[in-house]
């Protein structure tokens, strides 16, 4: 293994003590690295930078965007006593850490119950910061979720203090979570029961951190997939309509399955998704294993799984698209459905997160141990809409091994991939017993469209339907389909029908403005449009980056002289 110390003295962190330079190094891939693969070395020290949560060790665990481009980046730091808590530090865009987060210092530490507490995931809404995980209060784990103003304090108008303690079973912890449009936090994980041993487990909060009786039983649901101690929910997202996807592994005789479940906005398994609410993902001759789960632009689920093949013994990544119904996409991997990659002979992977890009690839980072060596990377692989290794990734080889490795005793992993409306992305995880973030090149994204300008209507009739003129959108990068979203009245896409819906549109879409005039003179209605922008976190948080904006305006005519008439109107 070659290293490489980067290093940009004009981009030095406030204090040291908080921020370093990474040693980046590599990994023979079979091929040059290419531009899109490449670490950005415009970032903070040369493309990335490690930091620790406390005067002991640290572990990286997750990280987000937030909607104005500030990184959050979610670790266990460990005390003398060998004790862990909950931290997060804030990152300014272009690496800096934000001393205006956590009362100067750009981080936030805390315990729950004085013993071990860890904190696996964080998302970020309008409300505050969520960090979810796990706590041990005895000898018993319980599910835990802590809320942090924007400034990095606790929120003690959520939970007790800020943090709400939530038991199921015997033990039970958080691998996902998500913030639904209307602000009540899902939280998925596994928790252990001596009769059906583990389960899939779902939460939801109300806003102020009360568990939400609507759901499920007080808050709570558990799925029993089988009666195994191996099943163990890992990924969620919430669709358009609020039905909830959770994704895991489950364990039936000696396979090893992975079972994507859909349940309504009440907690009861879609009856129409899968078999009774199950899409059990299981392949001959394989065992999957759950791990991330992203709607794409379609609103079609892509499933990423660890994977062991049998015959031949080998391991991979198995990629896997499904329909809104729960049944394989058969347009994925020539009717397939299910895609099955090894990136490197002799090598144990474990893929950690994966994220849907506008355009339709899927990027997924994770860990590669490599056995001749007992050395440890991080790797980021993209698959193409079909699923397969994006060729256009990293020069034609699809993926990319290091930039940041350990040994087996001190390891390195990638935890979560964050996408940039520009197309950089960022990968990050811990290291060197420390938390990372690089910043990579990817491919350049316009996900604004050219200006569209409306003609306005005046001396229209009152309260009488006006349709704007048809206007095209172009100016998108090729591929990209992005969110079309409108106020004050509709708007009609290639002919079809008026809505006011949130939807998508590509280069070539028409579109025209629907509203109905006001019912006074000489008064203006308006349509607003806006087309462009991408939520972090694969449409689980608000609109990162710029919009088009574009209005339509109708005026009323003027009151007749003599107070008659009713003036004139558009043909449009």
């Amino acid at each position: 293994m070659t290293a490489m110390f980067l290093h940009r003295t004009h981009r030095r962190c406030r204090k040291l003590a908080l921020c370093a330079a990474i040693a980046l190094s590599t990994l023979a891939t079979g091929g040059v690295m290419a531009g899109n693969a490449d670490i950005d070395t415009t970032y903070v020290f040369g493309g990335g930078f490690l930091r620790e949560l406390g005067p002991y060790t640290t572990r990286g665990t997750s990280g987000a965007l937030q909607p104005d481009g500030k990184l959050l980046l979610v670790g266990v730091p460990y005390d003398a006593n060998g004790y862990s808590d909950f931290g997060i530090a804030r990152h300014l865009a272009e690496g800096e850490p934000d001393f205006s987060f956590g009362a100067g210092t750009s981080q936030t530490v805390f315990d729950l119950f004085n013993q071990n507490n860890e904190a696996t995931e964080v998302a970020y809404s309008s409300a505050g910061i969520y960090l979810a995980g796990y706590s041990f209060n005895g000898a018993f784990a319980y599910m835990t979720v802590a809320r942090l103003t924007h400034a990095g304090a606790l929120d003690t108008s959520f939970g007790i203090n800020g943090k709400v303690s939530i038991q199921m079973g015997t033990w039970s912890m958080i691998n996902g979570i998500a913030v639904q449009r209307d602000g009540k936090i899902v939280l998925v994980g596994v928790s252990e029961d001596p009769t059906t041993k583990q389960d899939y487990v779902v939460v939801r909060l109300n806003t102020d951190g009360s568990t939400d009786s609507s759901f499920g039983l007080g808050g709570k649901v558990r799925i029993p997939l089988s009666t195994n101690d191996n099943d163990s929910a890992h990924g969620v997202v919430v669709r358009d309509d609020g039905s909830i996807l959770v994704v895991g592994e489950t364990r039936i005789g000696s396979q090893f399955s992975t079972d994507v479940i859909c349940l309504n906005q009440y907690g009861d398994l879609n009856p129409s998704f899968g078999i009774d609410g199950i899409a059990r993902l299981a392949r001959t001759g394989y065992n999957l294993y759950g791990r991330a789960i992203a709607l794409d632009m379609e609103g079609k689920a892509v499933v990423a799984s660890n994977a062991l093949q049998f015959s031949p013994y080998l391991r991979g990544i198995n990629m896997t698209r499904l329909n809104a119904n729960g049944t394989l996409d058969t347009s994925y991997n020539g009717g397939v459905g299910h895609v099955f990659t090894p990136l490197a002979a002799q090598a144990v992977y474990d893929l950690n997160a994966m994220e849907v890009l506008p355009t339709g690839q899927a990027l997924a980072v994770g860990q590669i141990m490599i056995h001749n060596g007992d050395t440890t990377s991080i790797f980021s692989a993209r698959f193409n809409e079909g699923g397969m290794l994006d060729p256009a990734y990293n020069n034609g080889v699809g993926y990319k091994l290091g930039d940041v490795g350990g040994t087996i005793a001190n390891q390195a992993m990638a935890e979560f991939v964050s996408i940039l409306p520009n197309g950089r992305f960022y990968v990050g995880g811990h290291a060197q017993s420390k938390i990372f973030a690089l910043r990579y090149q990817g491919d350049p994204l316009d996900l604004v469209p050219n200006q569209l300008s409306y003609i306005p209507y005046i001396n229209v009739a009152r309260s009488t339907v006006q349709t704007s003129q048809q206007m095209y959108v172009n100016g998108l990068s090729p591929g990209a389909r992005v969110p079309v979203t409108v106020s004050g009245g509709m708007y009609s896409v290639n002919g079809g029908p008026a809505t006011s819906a949130p939807g998508l549109v590509d280069n070539g879409d028409s579109i025209r403005l629907i509203h109905t005039s006001s019912a006074s003179y000489s008064t203006t209605a308006t349509t607003t449009l806006y087309i462009g922008g991408l939520t972090p976190a694969n449409n689980r948080g608000n609109i990162i980056g710029d919009r088009m904006v574009a209005s339509f305006e109708s005026t009323t005519a003027p009151l007749p002289a003599g107070g008659g008439g009713g003036g004139g109107g558009h043909e449009p």
